[in-house]
């Protein structure tokens, strides 16, 4: 056992309370999400068939909510941890490395269809999301070989407290995220374009601008997501803690494991989920104001394409369509070409 380190942890007990009151609240968080959303889940999901979007929407939902706990299992006393602290690190590194391709290759289908199937966007986004996969792949695996070689184990203390020095070793961790990073910039980028000319557009024709129409869209089409997953990648990355930051167990270093790890579970746990459900949420109620619509989209296009702008009704030609505005209770009609769909 390290004595420095034990004593270090004695001098500093607010790190650990700190680490088990963040790992507190993600799991309440976690499960407080699982439980509100649990009746649409079971309606949109569970009493449909099942079909390619409601399998991803399945993977992403439960192993998001494993590994959320996996991740606070961390932090457990090791008296009360039924899992050794390697197993936690490789069942948690496993997680990441299904999780991560799952939400990043949702984002970049639907910027896919967003461009209406360009071929050229398909070609970068998928050279994109391979090259950078492989790379997140490759630092997870030689992070994890790190850790699991690495870790101490203090009776009565916290397993997951890693007193091993990656400044020799600190471009393990910029390896890992130097392509995610620019891929989910990219997404990003390109998904704000797409909504920003639409909305533009949409604004020309039936409605002002406004800070709560521009909020609404940003929800309602899914684009808040994509900044929400930008941001956390950012922060869950990382390769920019402060050298010596976990050796000293300070109350700075506790806030930026906290804020790492919320990263991690809002963006493996809850973003995935919540776009599945937003698309089920906006078909279904499409299904449900015109029965009698058709679409000549396959099933799977048709749910993970991005909700249109405005909320019109199917169709595949020009024509007059009645756009029944999220904003306010009224609607208007006007001639909107498919390609505005």
């Amino acid at each position: 056992m390290d004595a420095g380190i034990v004593k270090t942890l004695n001098v500093k007990p607010h790190y650990a309370l700190l680490l088990s009151y963040a790992d507190a609240s993600l799991m309440v968080t976690v499960l407080y999400d699982y439980v509100t959303h649990l009746s649409e889940e079971v309606e949109l999901i569970w009493s449909r068939k099942f079909t390619f979007t409601s399998t991803l929407y399945l993977l992403m939902r439960y192993i998001g909510i494993i590994f959320a706990i996996t991740l606070c299992l961390y932090r457990l006393p090791v008296s009360l941890s039924t899992l050794p602290c390697e197993t936690s690190c490789i069942v948690t590194t496993a997680f990441k490395a299904v999780l991560a391709p799952l939400i990043q290759g949702l984002m970049a289908l639907r910027v896919y269809v967003l461009y209406e199937q360009c071929k050229s966007i398909a070609i970068l986004l998928f050279v994109s999301f391979v090259v950078s996969q492989a790379t997140a792949l490759t630092g997870l695996f030689l992070i994890m070989n790190e850790e699991t070689t690495s870790y101490r184990t203090f009776d009565g203390l916290y397993c997951s407290l890693v007193p091993y020095d990656m400044n020799n070793k600190r471009w393990i961790r910029t390896f890992n995220v130097s392509l995610v990073i620019p891929f989910e910039t990219l997404v990003c980028a390109l998904a704000m374009f797409s909504w920003f000319t639409r909305y533009r557009s949409t604004c020309r024709r039936f409605m002002e601008w406004s800070v709560n129409n521009i909020i609404a869209t940003l929800i309602r089409d899914n684009i808040v997501y994509f900044l929400v997953a930008l941001i956390c990648m950012c922060l869950s990355s990382e390769w920019a803690l402060p050298q010596r930051a976990i050796d000293e167990f300070t109350i700075g270093a506790a806030w930026y494991t906290s804020v790492v790890d919320a990263s991690q579970v809002i963006m493996f746990s809850l973003c995935g989920p919540h776009i599945i459900l937003n698309i089920c949420r906006y078909h279904a109620r499409n299904r449900a104001s015109d029965p009698s619509a058709t679409t000549t989209l396959s099933p799977q296009r048709q749910q993970l394409t991005s909700v249109p702008l405005q909320d019109l009704g199917a169709g595949t030609s020009g024509g007059v369509y009645t756009v029944h505005s999220a904003w306010s209770s009224g609607s208007r009609s006007g001639n909107i070409h498919s390609s505005e769909v």
